[in-house]
């Protein structure tokens, strides 16, 4: 901090607010250990880059080189965040809300790659919530858009499946799947296939 407030530019601010909160959360098991909070650090040094980001000095080339990387780090931090609060629900939940807003922030700079994992991110945290209705929604929409990744066809099965009990719903999207280019190779196909096969689906 008194380094940061040596008239440091702003651009080498953000480097050092992104790169510590990296650094948090890639040793976060360690930093546990000795009884710290890794990601509430991680959450407080994005929230000090996006501050700076967003204001109308700064130019529109550094917002689009560092922005993806904040959004994204923020949505990591509340994910794992809610990952080590689960004996409170409500503050889990409002971690995982709060992971969904910045991954809908950062998909907006995302690959079609990271779309299809990160957008089916979203899909799982609403599932983990209990919101069933939002996740089929979310994972309805990947395969729309992406209908030869298998990705989310699983997910949709499989939470039909568990959660859901229902049978017949969980058959039809596993079908669906199951004429993908190379899915028997697909190891979590693989184990949704056994599922449905030991009660008897298929």
């Amino acid at each position: 901090d008194e380094y940061l407030n040596t008239g440091v530019k702003e651009e080498e601010k953000v480097e050092i607010y992104t790169t510590l909160s990296k650094i948090y959360r890639a040793n976060a098991y360690r930093i546990q250990n000795v009884g710290e909070k890794p990601y509430d650090k991680s959450i407080e040094l994005l929230n000090k880059a996006d501050e700076i980001l967003k204001s109308p000095y700064i130019e529109k080339e550094l917002k689009d080189r560092y922005l993806p990387e904040v959004y994204f780090g923020l949505a990591d931090a509340y994910y794992r965040r809610a990952n080590i609060n689960l004996q409170d629900k409500r503050a889990r939940d409002d971690h995982l809300y709060e992971a969904v807003t910045y991954y809908d922030q950062y998909l907006i700079f995302a690959t079609a790659t990271q779309s299809i994992l990160f957008e089916n991110r979203i899909g799982d945290i609403y599932r983990t919530l209990g919101e069933y209705d939002r996740a089929a929604m979310q994972y309805k929409d990947i395969i729309k858009k992406y209908p030869t990744n298998a990705t989310a066809y699983i997910s949709l099965s499989t939470m039909l499946l568990i959660d859901m009990k229902d049978v017949k719903a969980s058959v039809e999207v596993y079908k669906s799947a199951s004429v993908l280019p190379d899915i028997e190779s697909n190891s979590n196909f693989v184990s949704l296939k056994n599922k449905l096969q030991n009660i008897g689906g298929i």
